[in-house]
């Protein structure tokens, strides 16, 4: 199964955005549809929602597509932000799959045993 990419409002809010401001990327995410990021000279990409094997609650979803792309920013040690459509692509993508995980799980935190020990979800 193939979801649509990013729908054209988002593309042409994220264009707006980055338009309009300074920022060095803007990032707009589409729930089901993916998400849409640009640069400031202009370079738009849109990357498709990662499937989940099932949703069960979309609390956190946008956090953990936030934790993605930054993990993915960071992942040699040093902070960078894309500067080209390959780089902003594969922060997108990491984005999307951290969300993915997120949207099977019920609430933004995992439950707790009794203990106050947290579950594994086997990652």
């Amino acid at each position: 199964m193939h979801l649509n990419p990013c729908s054209s409002d988002s593309c042409e809010i994220a264009s707006a955005i980055a338009k309009e401001s300074d920022a060095e990327l803007v990032v707009v995410t589409d729930g089901c549809h993916g998400a849409v990021g640009v640069l400031p000279d202009g370079v738009q990409v849109t990357v498709p929602a990662h499937r989940a094997d099932h949703v069960r609650d979309t609390t956190g979803a946008g956090d953990a597509f936030l934790g993605g792309m930054l993990a993915q920013a960071v992942s040699d040690h040093r902070v960078r932000l894309p500067k080209c459509k390959d780089t902003l692509t594969e922060m997108l993508q990491w984005g999307s799959k951290c969300a993915s995980l997120c949207v099977g799980q019920a609430g933004a935190l995992p439950p707790l045993l009794d203990g106050g020990e947290e579950t594994s979800y086997g990652m």
